[in-house]
């Protein structure tokens, strides 16, 4: 019996999968490459259609493959799970949100403009556009807004910064 108010273990591995799959498919865009391309840069031989759908989150993905896959990439392995678990709204098993303070400061939800005008303070203070946000900082940041932390944490987590490539 499924308990109240939390997924079921299927629905969690599919969107973990999917959020996989989604931040498999921006680092290689990112990159400017067809799936053809990554394909040939892999290696051990694999079918682009099999390509697509781990960018899909339709086939599970193997943490050995996964590793592969970053490293073709020239992404970091942990920062695109990081991104996962994020994107899926695992919060729980990140330590902290990662977000993109540049689209945070533009965007103009009402109910969040406190938080837009936060973030360009903080792109004042230094030009990292990146930042990754304890819990802690969270709470205190709905606290001064007087808002819901987990609304708070909803909304920041839809600002994820673009992940660095190796060079």
């Amino acid at each position: 019996m499924p308990i109240q108010g939390i997924p079921q273990m299927d629905q969690v591995d599919a969107a973990f999968g999917q959020a996989v799959g989604e931040e498999l498919r921006l680092a290689r865009e990112l990159n400017g490459w067809p799936l053809e391309h990554l394909a040939a840069r892999l290696p051990f031989d694999i079918d682009v259609h099999e390509l697509a759908s781990y960018e899909d989150g339709t086939e599970p993905i193997t943490a050995v493959r996964y590793n592969q896959l970053c490293r073709a990439l020239r992404a970091p392995a942990p920062t695109l799970l990081h991104n996962a678990l994020q994107r899926a709204r695992l919060y729980k098993l990140v330590p902290h949100l990662r977000v993109n303070l540049r689209q945070l400061a533009h965007n103009t939800n009402v109910q969040f403009l406190p938080v837009a005008q936060w973030a360009h303070n903080q792109l004042t203070a230094s030009p990292n556009t990146a930042v990754e946000l304890p819990w802690t900082s969270i709470q205190e940041l709905a606290d001064t807004i007087d808002r819901p932390h987990h609304e708070l944490i909803d909304y920041l987590a839809g600002f994820l910064p673009p992940v660095s490539l190796a060079s």
